[in-house]
């Protein structure tokens, strides 16, 4: 198995979109208390917000044998990098990859002297896992914002 993180192109855009719209529906549109009714989703509106947000942003694609199976967006800052979005298609959820990538990834920012953090979106679908997932990387909690856990690697 050929396990890749690399670089996006726009080419990637609506496989993005695929997973993070329908991550956002589920769990941002879902009536529940302090989340959007279903009824105020408008597919238009939002892939437009995460296409800005595409262009504006460090766009990455995982891989596994050249086929993607997930996006991760990571921006590299002078002192820092910061994990903002991390989604696999369901068939590869819970299969290692993340902690495959991040288990490499993280100790080799950290060993350059860089931060390294992450948000996780709270009382959504996988927000348990993700938490456990990260905690066993090596990070804590940091601080809350709005409707966001952010993490850091210690």
């Amino acid at each position: 198995m050929d396990l890749e993180l690399k670089a996006a192109d726009d080419n990637y855009l609506r496989f993005a979109w695929s997973l993070f719209g329908d991550f956002i529906r589920q769990n941002m549109f879902s009536g529940a208390s302090g989340r959007h009714s279903p009824n105020d989703w408008n597919e238009e509106a939002e892939f437009h917000k995460f296409s800005d947000y595409w262009k504006a942003n460090d766009q990455h694609i995982i891989t596994v044998d050249g086929k993607p199976i997930g996006w991760a967006s990571i921006h590299k800052l002078p002192k820092k990098v910061v994990i903002d979005n991390w989604q696999l298609v369901p068939e590869w959820r819970n299969r290692g990859v993340t902690k495959i990538i991040l288990g490499d990834l993280v100790p080799k920012w950290k060993a350059a002297g860089l931060e390294v953090e992450t948000s996780i979106l709270q009382q959504a679908n996988l927000t348990s896992v993700a938490e456990r997932l990260v905690t066993k990387l090596g990070f804590s909690t940091d601080r809350v914002e709005e409707h966001s856990k952010i993490m850091r690697a210690v």
